[in-house]
């Protein structure tokens, strides 16, 4: 028998080399913990007909602290509070399916985690809203590693405000307030608070260019941005119309959870000062102009009895002035995407000011199609480290999408273990131990290799000769540069593509990098998904690296300017449409519908430029 490895690693763990019977079942009192909790912690091994477990409440423990004991007499938990009760049967869990010959090792766990709150933010208001049913596939994943936190990014009109109905198209398939009840009642089964999320200064440009709605941009007429003229984005904070648009959505989107802490977003408000507000900021000052109008919205949260999160990035401009202007239950979440982000200066600030915040890193998925593994993991370990140094209340793992959310499913995994992994246990190497876990427990691997496929796949951008921070090269090639070097006609509004990349991969790194991916693709033969969702999985695999490898064959007939040669155009085009169609087939899988046309908005216009070309 092999000793199990439990994820995240626990504090104190002790195995014996005595052993006793796997049991049948277990279960709880149900005053210990009711009963479709006991079942979404222990899964198949939860049976009010197997074995009693018993269980005491230590008034002495923290909140979440537990201690599970194994011998040859039976099992026993003792826990701080019911999520403590919840996190030692999915530690049992987690040892009953590493069983073998039906026996389990004896033996103690005492556990307890960094953070009070360790929470996972996804972005749903660039084109991908996932299905509830692909919500509570992502609660049940990260409840089960004890994250205990959610937040669903809103900008936009990825959810539908009862209030504005009138502006979304009849058949639109976005969050509703029934979704968001549903989910809510879900995440409370597990321990997880469901946090709602909303901008609410930056980040207005859907509502924005609503005509009844446009008089309330900062800058009606568009502003530049590197150089280039962008749609309006933020909203005027001299008018109270703004503020009253605000209170009807918070008004529409806070009834629908029991969460006591709402996060209002309030980060880059590119325009501030640009436009009808340049007048008051010249007098005031930017910054107060900025700590006045979300000193409003925090008003309009008190007002629905919770407490306000936001962004970070403006308010460490004015280091002197955010002391006095927030509220003291506020929380501040401070952002930062690659490795070096997270600095003891950063932390020292929010530290030294006595304010409560959190760290945020990425999953780094976002423009990249399948991540960038060594980035994301070390963005995500000092997140951990200096923020338990700093005393950080939390750790926010942030998985944005940009470039349309192309990111399939299955490459969110790694980095959403590695979250909670090193938010629970921010001092322990544990890279090897979540592979192991994904392959045995998740993806249930017979070749033991997949989770290390994709970890070794999510590293390809370091084939390029130069990083580029929240992208990669090849994924620029087939976003932006594609056919030609600017697509400044294709309507694309993210700011960070913007700033034109005129540099191109070498013809040399394209196919070194293509040979990586081939590599990586030979490998994953072997590989046996005996999990539920296998072949969707595997599937998603195959799309992201024919996609990647798709761009690095563009890009190295791209590299010397040489002519397309007919022939190998109309082979592109072919072996794009497919990958277009197995999109298409992807995104059904796991999501509502609005928004794969934007999604694909980039993959579609490549695809008529072949077409052009070929014409």
């Amino acid at each position: 028998m092999i000793v199990p490895k439990v994820l995240p690693r626990p504090k104190k763990v002790v195995f014996y080399k005595q052993t006793t019977m796997l049991p049948s079942g277990v279960f709880l009192e149900e005053r210990a913990l009711p009963a479709i909790t006991q079942k979404a912690a222990l899964g198949r091994f939860f049976n009010q007909k197997g074995m009693y477990i018993e269980a005491t409440y230590e008034k002495k423990f923290g909140e979440e602290t537990y201690c599970l004991r194994i011998d040859e007499t039976g099992i026993s938990v003792k826990y701080g509070s019911k999520a403590g009760a919840f996190y030692a049967l999915v530690t049992l869990r987690q040892i009953f399916e590493q069983s073998t010959e039906q026996k389990i090792f004896c033996g103690e766990i005492f556990d307890e985690p960094d953070f009070p709150s360790r929470g996972l933010m996804l972005d749903i208001s660039r084109n991908r809203i996932p299905s509830v049913e692909t919500l509570k596939k992502i609660i049940d994943f990260i409840s089960s590693l004890k994250m205990n936190e959610l937040q669903l990014y809103i900008e936009g009109k990825s959810f539908l405000y009862p209030s504005l109905q009138d502006y979304y198209a009849p058949d639109c398939d976005v969050l509703t307030v029934s979704d968001v009840r549903l989910l809510d009642k879900y995440c409370r089964e597990r321990f997880v608070e469901f946090v709602p999320n909303q901008n609410t200064f930056g980040h207005m440009t859907e509502w924005l260019a609503e005509k009844s709605i446009h008089s309330l941009s900062e800058c009606p007429e568009g502003f530049m941005y590197y150089g280039i003229k962008m749609p309006p984005s933020t909203l005027d904070p001299t008018k109270s119309e703004s503020i009253g648009f605000i209170r009807m959505q918070l008004n529409d989107l806070l009834s629908a959870f029991s969460s006591d802490k709402v996060n209002i977003g309030g980060d880059e408000p590119f325009e501030l000062g640009e436009g009808n507000s340049a007048g008051v900021c010249r007098k005031k000052g930017k910054g107060t102009v900025y700590f006045e109008f979300m000193q409003k919205v925090f008003s309009e949260v008190a007002a629905h009895g919770k407490r306000a999160m936001m962004w970070g990035d403006v308010i460490k401009e004015y280091p002197d002035l955010f002391r006095s202007f927030l509220p003291d239950d506020i929380t501040v979440l401070e952002w930062g995407y690659d490795a070096g982000s997270f600095t003891d200066q950063i932390c020292e600030l929010y530290e030294k000011a006595g304010t409560q915040y959190y760290l945020c890193p990425g999953t780094s998925l976002w423009n990249t199609v399948t991540g960038k593994t060594e980035n994301m993991r070390e963005n995500i370990k000092s997140a951990a480290r200096l923020g338990k140094k700093h005393r950080a209340k939390g750790l926010l793992l942030t998985d944005w999408g940009d470039g349309g959310s192309c990111q399939p499913f299955v490459f969110a995994f790694l980095p959403y273990a590695t979250g909670a992994a090193y938010s629970w246990n921010s001092a322990a190497e544990q890279d090897e131990v979540i592979c192991d876990y994904l392959n045995g427990m998740f993806f249930k691997d017979k070749s033991g290799s997949f989770a290390q496929i994709l970890a070794d796949l999510g590293n390809y951008y370091h084939c390029a000769d130069r990083d580029d921070p929240n992208a990669t090269k090849i994924f620029k090639t087939l976003y932006v540069q594609q056919t030609d070097c600017m697509n400044v006609t294709e309507g694309n509004y993210e700011p960070l593509f913007f700033n034109r990349d005129f540099e191109r991969l070498s013809a040399r790194e394209c196919l070194k990098t293509l040979e990586y991916l081939r590599v990586i693709k030979a490998r994953a033969e072997n590989v046996s998904l005996e999990c539920s969702e296998g072949k969707q999985y595997f599937k998603e695999f195959e799309w992201a690296v024919g996609y990647l490898i798709h761009g690095c064959k563009l890009g190295a007939i791209k590299a010397d300017n040489r002519q397309f040669a007919r022939s190998e155009l109309e082979e592109m085009k072919e072996e794009l449409a497919r990958l277009n169609a197995d999109y298409v087939s992807i995104w059904k899988e796991r999501n509502k519908q609005t928004g794969i046309e934007q999604s694909m908005f980039r993959m579609n216009a490549l695809y008529k430029k072949y077409e052009a070309i070929l014409n």
